[in-house]
């Protein structure tokens, strides 16, 4: 099949209210030879939850330039006139005007909508995946999701949520850490374990195999003498 079809069968999903998960098992279920990949599914669920309702390949017109990545947020087309930069490759040469398609993180604008996005995405998949959507407003800072559970059941639960959650915007989750063995739970996979280094995040350190939060404090005394001293912190 051609990748408008396969569009059309993405579209098809979309509209009978399956998530990205559904769809490509339904996708791969009639085509396991050539079913698109899971990030062309998500980034086309997120261009219908746009608006968009045509699935052709948009038109090029060469200056601006636009460019994206799927590790990167998404600008709507209709915004990105107000995020642009001036770039000229020589001192001989034209300046080109370029629109900036993704959120780029040393922009101003860019802590807000990233923040912002990630609030809508909690509001638009709240029914389906209303665990994740609840941690997503409430312990996510920047792109760091700072949460824990009560067991490793509900832990299994949450991120199994969180997953489906981001993936549906086309946002791939990575660096997991928690604080228990890998080995009481293999099944939820976690690329980093609790026996790796200390995490850092908000200014502080965390120790996972032991649950603490460690501040490190650098001293200097007389502008000579350099200490640097660790205060440890139970997490609670």
């Amino acid at each position: 099949m051609e990748k408008t079809e396969f569009r059309v069968l993405i579209k098809h999903c979309f509209l009978m209210g399956k998530n990205t998960v559904q769809a490509k098992q339904w996708i791969e279920k009639c085509y396991p030879d050539s079913c698109p990949s899971k990030a062309a599914i998500c980034r086309w669920f997120a261009e219908f939850k746009r608006g968009r309702t045509d699935t052709n390949d948009a038109e090029r017109s060469g200056r601006p330039v636009e460019a994206v990545t799927p590790e990167n947020i998404e600008i709507n087309p209709v915004e990105r006139h107000f995020l642009k930069i001036l770039w000229k490759q020589g001192s001989n040469e034209l300046v080109q005007i370029y629109k900036l398609k993704a959120v780029t993180y040393s922009a101003t604008p860019a802590c807000f909508l990233s923040t912002r996005v990630l609030k809508q995405l909690a509001i638009d998949e709240e029914d389906n995946f209303p665990i994740a959507a609840n941690i997503v407003r409430q312990d996510v800072y920047l792109d760091d999701i700072l949460s824990g559970c009560s067991n490793l059941k509900e832990l299994e639960i949450l991120k199994s949520e969180l997953v489906q959650l981001f993936e549906s915007a086309g946002i791939f989750l990575h660096k997991w850490c928690f604080s228990h063995s890998n080995r009481d739970l293999p099944d939820l996979q976690f690329d980093q374990l609790s026996e790796e280094d200390t995490v850092k995040t908000l200014g502080v350190l965390w120790n996972s195999s032991s649950d603490t939060v460690c501040l490190n404090v650098h001293i200097t005394e007389n502008l000579v003498i350099k200490e640097t001293t660790s205060l440890k912190l139970h997490a609670f």
